[in-house]
């Protein structure tokens, strides 16, 4: 019976205000749209959403929204807690036809909210192309950074939206650039284990030995994930395999770590040292290993040569069974025990 023109005529809202609660409530009584979602028990707007449209365009209403800018609202109006604009919600939810709305509209397509991201930047996480193609078409700025250095690159990197990153690259998205914490694009993907998206990088001139704040590669941050695919496509494409880290840990060392098997096998038929120490605690791969008490990672090392460093106490004085008996895995005891691992043997003070 009603309809939303009518509705917002014979109340007479002022739909930028932030304070929306009697009309909220009027609304609802009429059926308008379900804007009880948006209102606590008093008739106030519930979480940080400012106003009406926000909401709409958080949860897809595009008819509201319509109705709400012919009426008048500010198109770029804010939330007051994030500074987040319409075209930051529906970009972030996923909306395409809300978004074209907006654009048609007017909005801000550079907008930033207070961490200086942008709606690309939340287009691009939330990885629908069609969305990222109509922001870069009215204008938005493909290497804008936030407030943590990030670029659009960055959050589809990490997500793993292979077309959205193919996308980016053709217009013109720099691959090299890094984050308030050394990370780039390429770290992100290899962290993630995002395979097609760390070849695609690789392709357009990514550096797979690049560094972060703490000396990480990509390979480092793949390796410590487990990541067995991206392990193989960086190596491939030239990671040293016996880069360090700012503890001096290599790749195996993370790898062993993690108990990620597939992944160890990976490097030592690569080529990467067994024995090497890392600079911190002079531990071994075994040590870590045996720290998280991985049975078959231990048991391959061994058996590619690692049992001469069953003996080897790290700086700490901790050998490879101290840190197994702290682990509390009894199979890794017993095997070490049984390559000459001694009982009577005390340790030192810290793990690594």
């Amino acid at each position: 019976f009603y309809s939303p023109s009518l509705c917002f005529h014979l109340l007479g809202a002022d739909w930028n205000l932030i304070n929306m609660g009697n009309s909220l409530q009027k609304i609802a009584e009429c059926n308008l749209i379900p804007c009880a979602d948006c209102m606590d028990d008093d008739g106030r707007p519930t979480s940080s959403i400012s106003t009406p449209i926000l909401e709409a365009c958080m949860k897809g209403r595009k008819e509201t929204v319509g109705q709400m800018l012919k009426m008048g609202v500010d198109v770029n109006t804010r939330d007051d807690k994030t500074g987040q604009t319409p075209l930051h919600m529906a970009c972030y939810r996923k909306h395409t036809d809300i978004v074209a709305l907006l654009l048609e509209n007017g909005a801000d397509v550079n907008s930033c909210n207070t961490r200086r991201g942008t709606p690309l930047h939340l287009a691009c996480e939330s990885g629908v192309l069609e969305i990222v193609f109509q922001l870069v078409d009215h204008g938005a700025r493909v290497n804008v950074v936030d407030a943590g250095g990030w670029t659009p690159l960055h959050q589809a990197c990490r997500e793993g939206h292979a077309v959205v990153v193919d996308y980016l690259l053709k217009r013109g998205a720099i691959v090299a650039t890094k984050d308030a914490k050394g990370l780039t694009p390429l770290g992100l993907a290899s962290s993630g284990g995002h395979n097609a998206v760390v070849e695609k990088l690789l392709v357009n001139g990514a550096v797979p030995n690049v560094v972060d704040a703490n000396n990480r590669t990509p390979l480092h941050m793949a390796c410590a994930g487990g990541r067995y695919e991206t392990v193989e496509t960086l190596v491939k494409n030239g990671a040293d395999i016996d880069a360090r880290d700012c503890n001096g840990l290599t790749a195996l060392h993370h790898a062993s770590l993690g108990g990620h098997e597939r992944v160890v096998q990976e490097l030592v038929g690569c080529g990467a040292d067994l024995h090497i120490l890392n600079t911190t605690s002079q531990s071994t791969p075994l040590h870590m290993a045996c720290i998280g008490g991985h049975l078959s990672t231990v048991q391959f090392l061994l058996k590619r040569g690692a049992d001469t460093d069953v003996l080897v106490a790290n700086s700490e004085g901790w050998m490879p069974l101290h840190l197994a008996c702290m682990s509390g895995n009894q199979e890794v005891v017993e095997l070490l025990m049984k390559r000459g691992a001694q009982l009577q043997v005390t340790g030192g003070q810290q793990a690594w």
